[in-house]
C-alpha cells in the first residue's frame, strides 16, 4: 500500500522524506473531530500499588495487575499528545507529553482518570521525575523545573541548559541528568549533576563524560549510567568530585536502568539482572531474552517491561524476578502499537499491526472502542482485506485468518514465498490479489481458504497495493506509478496500460471513471480511467504529508498522509479537488471507513476513530410571534426547524444574548410597561453549527397609561359654513392620534400623530359648535378627559318675504324683509346687476315693458361685506288692457316623481348634508354614491321600475335624534341620519324595488366600544318604533369597516351596536290604526321628510268639475227662462 520497511526502504528513509516535506496542516485539523483512540507505541510504564500506568500512544492506560498473569485494563484516557514519560506520586500521575509539556492527571478513581492540570515546557517533554513539590522534566531543550504544590496548576519556575536531555534521576538536593551535546561534529553525552536545593536556581556542581548513553539511576552514593552496550557506575559521594567505580558490558545497547535493592535491572535485547552489592564489581545474576526491550519498572518482585521488535513496541511484558537468577514471564498486555493498515467489517476494525500481526478492535460504540482479540502472524503485517469470515494479511506472503470469533482469531492458512515480499492485498470473489514488491501482481485462488492455490501472475517490480474494479486490477507501483492489468482470465492476466506519476504510488482506489492514487510526496493524483487502456490525468491535490493510503466514499477521498494525518478531499469535481477536512496525527499509514466514521491506522499512535464535522447549520425557526403580552412580560412562540440534528435556539433580547433553549417558547420578564422589545433567534445543531441568520420579532408590553390631553385647543378661523381648529398634541412617545367630536357626536380619528388641526365644514351660519378632543396612544389607551372649545360660524345677512307690489305696465315695486345686520342689498334683473339699495326694504323698478316677465335676484350684504343667501322672484308687468296688479312666482321645477325632497329638520341638528343625483331608467339598477367627509353613508342602490328622469337623493347627518322620531333606539349610537330619495311618495313599490344602503363605521369606534363587527346594525324608524334591518359586514381595513343593509324604505335612520328587542303588540296595533301624517312612515317604502308630516292627501277634482258644470247648467237654464218671460 505504501513504502514498506524492507532492506532497501527503511523507516528512517520515511522519516527523512517526512522531514523534507514542506508545509503542515493545523495541529488538530478542520471539519474533522476525534471520537476515540486506541493503542500506539509504548514509551514508558510506571507501577504503584495494584496498578500499572502505561503510556500507549496518546492514551494513559491503567492496568489492574492484582493478578500479574492476567493484567486487565481498568481505565483509559486519551490525552492531547503522545505519552513519553510517566511518574506516579500519591493520587496523581505526571505525564511528559512531548509538545504538550507536563500534564497532571488525578488517578484516585483508576477506572476514570482525569486531566486536572497542564503547563508547557521549554522543549519537547520526554520524561519526568517528582521530588517533593517539584517536577523535573527532561526536554529537547534542557531541564524544566515546575512547582506542583497545586497539581491542578503546575507552574514553570526555572530551567537549566539548552541541549537535548534524555534521562534523569533526583536524589535529595541533586538532579542527575544525561545531556547530549556536540563536539567537532560528533555527538557526546555527559552526566550532569545539578544542585537543586533551590529549585528556582539550579546550578551545575559536577559532570562526567559517558560516551553514548540515555538513562540514569541513582542509589545511595552511586549513579548507574547507560553507556553504549553496558553501564558505568560512578561514585557521587562528592557531587563536585565524581569518581569512576566500575562498569559492566551486556553486549547490547542498554535502553533503561532501574536499581532496586542490591540489583540493577537493565533492558536491551534482553532483561539483564546485575548484582551491585559491590558497585566496583557488578556481576550478572540472571537474564531473560525478550528480543527487544525499551523501558522497565520494578515493583514487588516483578519487572514490567515494554517489549519491542526492531525498536517498535509490541506491548507490556510482566516478568517474575523473585529469583533474580531465574526471571520468568508471567503475563502480557498487547494492543495495536504500530498500526500499518486497517479495514472494517460490521462492528469490528481489523488492524494490520506491523509487529503484532492482526489486532481486532470492537467499534460497536465508536466513542469507546476496545480491544477484542489479536493474533501474531509471521513477519510484519503490512496490509489487510476482509471478506466474509476471513481476514487476508499481506506479510511478505499471504496469511488467511478465520475471524468467525473476533475474540479468538485463528490462522487458517498461509501462502508464502521469499521472493514475493507481498505489500498489499485485495480480495474479490474467490481470489486474493497480492501486490508483491518483487513479484508484481500475484493472483491466489482462495475458494478453499484453508488451501490457497496459485492462479496466475503479472510480473512488475515495486508493486505496493492493488484495487479491483470490473475486469481490471489497478496496481499502485511505487516509482512507476499506476499499472492497469486485465484479470478477466485470472490464469493469464494481461497488460492494459500504464501511467507514470510524479511521486511514489503507495495506494490506489477506484470509483466510477476515476482512479485516485496516494502518490507519496506528490499527494493525491486523480486519473480519468473511462478508457482503461488510456488513463489520463484529471487533477492532483497536495496533501502536504506523505500520502500512504486512500479510500473513497461518494464524493470524498480519505487519505492517510503521514504527519498530516487524515486528509479529506472533495472530488465531486474531479478536475478541481478541494480540501473538505483534516485531522493531524503522528504518522498516518492506513485509513478505512465505518458508516459515518473514518478510522486511521497511525504507525506511532495506534487507532483513531474520526468523524467529519457537520458544518451545515440547521434551518431557522419559523412562525416566530408574540403569543401573549402583559405589562411587564412578553411571551414569544415559534416552530423549530425539522433538522434531525437540531439542538437548541440561541435567544437574544434587544440584541443581547440571554439564554439557550430547546423549547419552542420564551417568556421575557421584568420589562417596563408600554415598552417595545425585540427577540432574535439563531438555531444551533448538535455539532455546534450556528445559523448566522437571526429571525426577529418585535412586540410591546401592555400599556395601561393613557396619553396626556392636547393643549392649546383654539379656533384659528371661522366662516359661515366652517370652523378651523388647531391644538398641540401631547409629548408622549406612544401618542398615536386624537378622536374628534362635534357637539358631542364622534366625527373622525386623525390620520396620524402629526395631525394637529381639524376643519369642520358643512356648518350652519351663525351657529355655535363645540369641538371635543380625546387623545389615544399606540396601545389604544384613550384619555377620558375631553378638551373642549366652542366657536360660532359667521352669521349671514338674510332676506325674506320678497314680493312685488304696485305692478303697472311699466314698473314693479320690490319689497322684502331684511335681517338687522343687513346694510345693503344687491338687486339683479334678468342676471344683470340693477342697483344696490341701502337703508330701505323696497325698491321701485321702472322703465319696464308691459306684459313682460322679469326675474329678480336679491343678495344681502352686511357691513363687513359678508354675502348672504340670494332670494329670487319672477314678476310680470301688467298688460295695457289689464286692470290687475300683475303676477309673481318663485322659481321651482318638478319632473314626475323626481327632484329632491326638502327638509324641516332643525337647522342646528344637521351636521352636514350630502346630495347626489341619478338618472332613473326603467329596468335598470340605480346607485347614488356619497363621498363627503363625515358622511357614513357610502351609497344607496335600488332597481328602477319606471323612467323617472333625474331624481335627487339627500343624506342629512344629524347631531342628535331626528325631530321626526319620538324615541331612542336601543344600544350605543354611532350616527343618526335622515335618508330621502325623490319627492314625497316617489320611493314606493310602484317605482323602485330592492333598496339597499352601504355605510361605514370607524374601526377605532368599534374597538373603543369593545364590540364585535357582527353587533353593528342599521336601524330605521318606521313612524312608531325602531326596526333592525338585516346588516352584513362586507369588508374591513385598519381604518373602517364597510356594511350593507336591506331597507323597506327611506326615513330617519341610526347606526347602532347591539341587539334590538322586537316590537310590542301595542306597537303593532298602533301601526294598523295609523292614519294621517304618520302613515308615510308606516309604509314599507314610505319616503318623504318633515314637511310631509303636514301634507294632506290630494283631493279628487272630479266632483268639483261636475259641480261646476251643474251650477253652470242651472244658471244657463235660468237665464233662458227669464229671457223668455221678458219676451
Amino acid at each position: 500500500m505504501r513504502i514498506k520497511l524492507k532492506a532497501a526502504i527503511h523507516v528512517g528513509m520515511i522519516l527523512i522524506i517526512l522531514m523534507i516535506t514542506t508545509g503542515t496542516f493545523p495541529a488538530l485539523g478542520t471539519n474533522v473531530e476525534l471520537i476515540s483512540h486506541l493503542g500506539g507505541n509504548n514509551y514508558d510504564v510506571a507501577v504503584a500499588g495494584n496498578y500499572a500506568y502505561l503510556g500507549q500512544g496518546q492514551d494513559l492506560v491503567v492496568l489492574n495487575i492484582t493478578d500479574e498473569t492476567k493484567p486487565l485494563e481498568e481505565g483509559r484516557i486519551t490525552t492531547p499528545s503522545i505519552v513519553y514519560g510517566i511518574t506516579v506520586s500519591d493520587d496523581h500521575a505526571y505525564v511528559a507529553h512531548g509538545d504538550g509539556g507536563l500534564t497532571v492527571l488525578n488517578i484516585t478513581n483508576a477506572s476514570s482518570p482525569r486531566i486536572i492540570g497542564n503547563n508547557a515546557t521549554y522543549g519537547i517533554a520526554y520524561s519526568v521525575e517528582i521530588s517533593g513539590e517539584h517536577a523535573f522534566v527532561i526536554t529537547s531543550n534542557g531541564l524544566s523545573i515546575m512547582d506542583i504544590s497545586d497539581p491542578s496548576s503546575p507552574e514553570l519556575i526555572s530551567s537549566y541548559g539548552t541541549d537535548e536531555m534524555s534521562g534523569i534521576a533526583v536524589s535529595e538536593e541533586h538532579a542527575y541528568v544525561i545531556s547530549k551535546g556536540e563536539l567537532d561534529g560528533e555527538d557526546y553525552y555527559s552526566l550532569l549533576i545539578l544542585n537543586v536545593a533551590d529549585p528556582k536556581a539550579p546550578r551545575l556542581t559536577g559532570s562526567y563524560d559517558i560516551g553514548e548513553g540515555g538513562s540514569v539511576a541513582v542509589e545511595g552514593d552511586y549513579a548507574y549510567v547507560s553507556s553504549g552496550s553496558g553501564i558505568l557506575i560512578i561514585d557521587i559521594t562528592d557531587p563536585e568530585e565524581t569518581v569512576f567505580s566500575g562498569s559492566y558490558e551486556t553486549g547490547d545497547l542498554v535502553s533503561d536502568i532501574v536499581v532496586s535493592g542490591n540489583n540493577a535491572y537493565l533492558t536491551g535485547y534482553s532483561l539483564s539482572v546485575l548484582d551491585i552489592t559491590d558497585p566496583e564489581a557488578a556481576a550478572l545474576v540472571g537474564s531473560y531474552d525478550i528480543g527487544d526491550a525499551k523501558d522497565i519498572a520494578v515493583a514487588d518482585g516483578h519487572a514490567y517491561v515494554i517489549s519491542a521488535v526492531d525498536g517498535s513496541s509490541t506491548g507490556l511484558l510482566i516478568i517474575d524476578i523473585t529469583d533474580p537468577a531465574a526471571p520468568v514471564a508471567t503475563g502480557t498486555y498487547r494492543t495495536t502499537c504500530n498500526a500499518y493498515d486497517i479495514e472494517t467489517s460490521g462492528n469490528y476494525a481489523y488492524v494490520a499491526d506491523y509487529n503484532n500481526g492482526l489486532v481486532i478492535v470492537n467499534i460497536t460504540d465508536p466513542s469507546a472502542v476496545r480491544l477484542e482479540g489479536s493474533i501474531d502472524t509471521a513477519g510484519h503485517a503490512y496490509d489487510i482485506d476482509v471478506a466474509g469470515n476471513y481476514a487476508y494479511i499481506a506479510n511478505s506472503g499471504l496469511t488467511i485468518l478465520n475471524i468467525t470469533d473476533p475474540k479468538l482469531p485463528q490462522i487458517e492458512s498461509s501462502y508464502y514465498n521469499d521472493s514475493y515480499d507481498a505489500a498489499g492485498v485485495a480480495v474479490k470473489d474467490n481470489y486474493a490479489y497480492m501486490a508483491s514488491v518483487f513479484g508484481g501482481l500475484l493472483i491466489i485462488n482462495t475458494t478453499d481458504p484453508a488451501a490457497p492455490v496459485y492462479a496466475g501472475s503479472y510480473a512488475i517490480d515495486d508493486a505496493q497495493s492493488v484495487d479491483i474494479s470490473g475486469n481490471y486490477a489497478y496496481i499502485a507501483n511505487g516509482f512507476s506509478g499506476l499499472f492497469v492489468v486485465d484479470i478477466s482470465d485470472p490464469a493469464a492476466p494481461a497488460y492494459v496500460s500504464h501511467y507514470d506519476t510524479a511521486g511514489y504510488a503507495n495506494d490506489v482506489a477506484v470509483a466510477g471513471d476515476h482512479a485516485c492514487i496516494a502518490d507519496g510526496s506528490n499527494g493525491l493524483v486523480i486519473l480519468n480511467i473511462t478508457t482503461p487502456a488510456s488513463p489520463r490525468p484529471a487533477s492532483s491535490y497536495d496533501t502536504v504529508g506523505y500520502a500512504n493510503d486512500i479510500v473513497i466514499a461518494e464524493d470524498l477521498t480519505y487519505i492517510a498522509a503521514s504527519d498530516s494525518g487524515l486528509v479529506v478531499v472533495d472530488i465531486s469535481d474531479p478536475a478541481a479537488p478541494t480540501l473538505a477536512g483534516n485531522y493531524t496525527t503522528e504518522n498516518a499509514f492506513g485509513v478505512a471507513l465505518s458508516e459515518e466514521n473514518a478510522l486511521v491506522a497511525d504507525y506511532n499512535n495506534g487507532l483513531f476513530v474520526l468523524q467529519m464535522r457537520d458544518t451545515t447549520p440547521p434551518a431557522s425557526v419559523t412562525k416566530l410571534k408574540e403569543s401573549n403580552v402583559g405589562p411587564s412580560w412578553i411571551r414569544w412562540t415559534w416552530t423549530k426547524p425539522n433538522d434531525t440534528d437540531f439542538n437548541h435556539s440561541m435567544i437574544y433580547i434587544d440584541n443581547k444574548f440571554v439564554t439557550n433553549t430547546s423549547d419552542t417558547y420564551y417568556n421575557s420578564t421584568n420589562l417596563a410597561e408600554g415598552t417595545t422589545h425585540n427577540i432574535g433567534i439563531r438555531t444551533v445543531d448538535a455539532s455546534g453549527n450556528i445559523n448566522p441568520v437571526m429571525v426577529n420579532d418585535t412586540a410591546k408590553t401592555t400599556d395601561r397609561t393613557a396619553p396626556a390631553s392636547v393643549t392649546g385647543l383654539k379656533e384659528n378661523a371661522v366662516g359661515s359654513e366652517w370652523i378651523s381648529w388647531s391644538w398641540t398634541n401631547p409629548a408622549d412617545a406612544d401618542f398615536n392620534h386624537v378622536k374628534v367630536y362635534l357637539n358631542g357626536t364622534f366625527i373622525t380619528d386623525t390620520a396620524s400623530k402629526s395631525v394637529s388641526s381639524y376643519n369642520a365644514t358643512g356648518l350652519s351660519d351663525g351657529t355655535t359648535y363645540t369641538i371635543s378632543i380625546l387623545t389615544v396612544d399606540d396601545s389604544g389607551n384613550m384619555n377620558s378627559i375631553r378638551v373642549n372649545d366652542s366657536a360660532t360660524t359667521l352669521k349671514l345677512p338674510q332676506l325674506s318675504g320678497l314680493s312685488g307690489t304696485n305692478i303697472t305696465t311699466g314698473s314693479i315695486t320690490l319689497v322684502w324683509q331684511a335681517s338687522v345686520d343687513t346694510t345693503n342689498v344687491e338687486i339683479s334683473q334678468n342676471d344683470s346687476v340693477l342697483t344696490t339699495v341701502s337703508g330701505s326694504n323696497s325698491y321701485v323698478v321702472t322703465d319696464l315693458n308691459s306684459d313682460t316677465t322679469y326675474n329678480y335676484t336679491l343678495v344681502p350684504f352686511n357691513k363687513d361685506g359678508l354675502k348672504g343667501k340670494a332670494v329670487s322672484i319672477s314678476l310680470t308687468t301688467s298688460s295695457s288692457e289689464s286692470s290687475g296688479g300683475g303676477s309673481s312666482t318663485t322659481k321651482s321645477s318638478s319632473s314626475g316623481g323626481g327632484g329632491g325632497a326638502g327638509s324641516t329638520e332643525d337647522f342646528e341638528n344637521v351636521a352636514l348634508k350630502d346630495v347626489a343625483n341619478a338618472y332613473l331608467i326603467m329596468g335598470a339598477n340605480a346607485t347614488y354614491e356619497f363621498t363627503r367627509e363625515g358622511n357614513p353613508i357610502q351609497s344607496i342602490s335600488f332597481y328602477s321600475l319606471k323612467n323617472s328622469g333625474e331624481v335627487t337623493s339627500t343624506i342629512e347627518v344629524l347631531n342628535n335624534r331626528s325631530k321626526l322620531v319620538n324615541s331612542d333606539p336601543e344600544g350605543p349610537i354611532y350616527k343618526y341620519m335622515n335618508i330621502w330619495v325623490g319627492k314625497s311618495g316617489f320611493a314606493t313599490e310602484a317605482n323602485i324595488k330592492d333598496p339597499r344602503i352601504k355605510f361605514k363605521v370607524d374601526a377605532s369606534w368599534i374597538q373603543d366600544m369593545g364590540i364585535s363587527p357582527e353587533e353593528i346594525k342599521l336601524q330605521r324608524y318606521d313612524g312608531y318604533a325602531w326596526e333592525m334591518l338585516p346588516t352584513t359586514l362586507i369588508s374591513s381595513s385598519a381604518d373602517h369597516m364597510l356594511f350593507e343593509s336591506e331597507t323597506p324604505g327611506f326615513s330617519p335612520f341610526a347606526i347602532t351596536a347591539g341587539e334590538i328587542p322586537g316590537p310590542s303588540t301595542a306597537d303593532e296595533d298602533s301601526r294598523l290604526e295609523a292614519t294621517g301624517p304618520e302613515k308615510f312612515l308606516n309604509n314599507p317604502l314610505g319616503t318623504g321628510n318633515a314637511d310631509l308630516e303636514r301634507t294632506r292627501p290630494e283631493k279628487n277634482r272630479t266632483w268639483t268639475l261636475i259641480l261646476v258644470f251643474l251650477v253652470a247648467g242651472i244658471f244657463a237654464t235660468g237665464y233662458e227662462y227669464l229671457k223668455k218671460q221678458r219676451n
